[in-house]
């Protein structure tokens, strides 16, 4: 958390990751094309890129509107469909965590990621590599559109610890009920600044493969 917006500007606080409760002022600033705003921190208020913050959203207003629920049911549309995942998600991108930290896949994407014909390596759910060959609709499209069309979506706590990135959106899960973590697909939302929600990220809900040090994935063929 910086005095004034920009790099350069003298650090007044450090947040911790998955920090809760942070207020801000209402002030903002723009910095060429990055957006801060100002927070109250133990040492005074201070600027910090919205990028990094998400709104604190309550019980009653998660579970209390159609927004979410409406959300899922396009992004079941598009991942029947092949379509356009920018449709759903924010201005940030998309974070994807597959038995893997989250990876973030920027908004300019999206358009075309399920359609995408690039084959990768992705972590699976052991193994000392990433070991998990195909693209993003074989390893993510195709069996969480399996999971959604099997199971309701339940705002519930998870069964394995969300992944620090993640801990502050609100989420929805798809899932066995009867046995826990089976076939366990996590949706998280965020509302934005202009109160739309979108869709931020999306898991594969289950402890990180240990050998898995970043989320990064390794290109196959183009």
């Amino acid at each position: 958390v910086r005095e004034e917006p920009g790099d350069k500007n003298d650090v007044v606080h450090y947040l911790d990751p998955g920090e809760r409760d942070v207020h801000a002022t209402g002030r903002r600033a723009q910095l060429d094309a990055e957006i801060w705003a100002e927070i109250e921190t133990p040492n005074g208020a201070g600027f910090v890129p919205t990028y990094f913050l998400t709104r604190q959203v309550s019980d009653m207003r998660f579970t209390g509107g159609t927004e979410p629920g409406e959300l899922l049911d396009k992004l079941g549309s598009l991942l029947d469909m092949g379509g356009n995942l920018g449709l759903v998600a924010g201005e940030r991108g998309l974070a994807v965590a597959h038995f893997a930290p989250p990876e973030t896949f920027p908004a300019d994407d999206l358009p075309e990621l399920l359609a995408s014909t690039e084959i990768w390596s992705w972590w699976g759910r052991s193994g000392s590599i990433q070991d998990q060959d195909g693209t993003f609709a074989d390893i993510v499209g195709t069996p969480l559109i399996e999971t959604m069309n099997r199971y309701e979506a339940r705002a519930e706590p998870g069964d394995a610890p969300v992944p620090i990135e993640l801990v502050n959106y609100r989420s929805m899960v798809y899932s066995d009920p009867a046995i826990p973590g089976k076939d366990a697909w996590r949706v998280f939302f965020e509302l934005d600044h202009d109160d739309n929600w979108t869709i931020a990220a999306i898991w594969r809900e289950s402890l990180p493969n240990p050998n898995a040090a970043s989320g990064s994935r390794r290109l196959i063929s183009a």
